[in-house]
């Protein structure tokens, strides 16, 4: 019989709990520490109904974009709007694109067909990918600017809390 680990009586069997604390279990002699059990499962969390998730996502949404809005009304303005056209700018790239095709399978299918319209359609595209990429520039810009001065705004509102508190507020370590 292989060897008992110190403190066992012979009763005690390997993967028996250890007296006075079952989630340790008696180790085999080829372990190399105590067998720890595993604790028992929790059991699911009860379903939330995807309103109730959809209501606690948005919740404090417009406190949110309130504090945005008075850190800088043009900025705002100006990042929703370049927001908006950089959203659209790719539906006109890929409807200019189809224009291209078009113009250049009707100058292969006739060869009298004139180049000129193709031309003009490959310059619109290439005014629109480089305003894409302004606004997409553009958007960046105010997006660190925005960052910056709620950052600053946040930091300003808690100094303006703090300065209304009184000092035993800061001393006691249950506040």
């Amino acid at each position: 019989a292989p060897p008992l680990p110190l403190g066992c009586s012979p009763s005690v069997r390997v993967g028996d709990p250890l007296p006075g604390n079952p989630d340790i279990h008696v180790p085999s002699p080829l372990a190399r520490g105590p067998v720890r059990s595993h604790p028992p499962p929790m059991p699911p969390p009860e379903p939330v109904s995807l309103r109730v998730r959809t209501v606690g996502v948005f919740r404090f949404s417009w406190r949110a974009l309130n504090l945005v809005w008075t850190t800088s009304r043009p900025l705002t303005l100006a990042f929703a709007a370049l927001t908006l056209v950089a959203g659209t700018l790719p539906a006109g790239l890929a409807w200019v694109g189809k224009l291209i095709v078009d113009s250049v399978v009707a100058a292969v299918a006739d060869p009298a067909h004139a180049t000129g319209p193709t031309i003009r359609f490959l310059a619109i595209e290439a005014g629109l990918i480089i305003a894409l990429g302004a606004t997409q520039r553009a958007i960046g810009v105010c997006q660190s600017l925005l960052r910056a001065l709620l950052g600053q705004r946040v930091n300003v509102m808690i100094l303006e809390k703090a300065l209304t508190l009184d000092l035993a507020s800061f001393e006691d370590s249950e506040f």
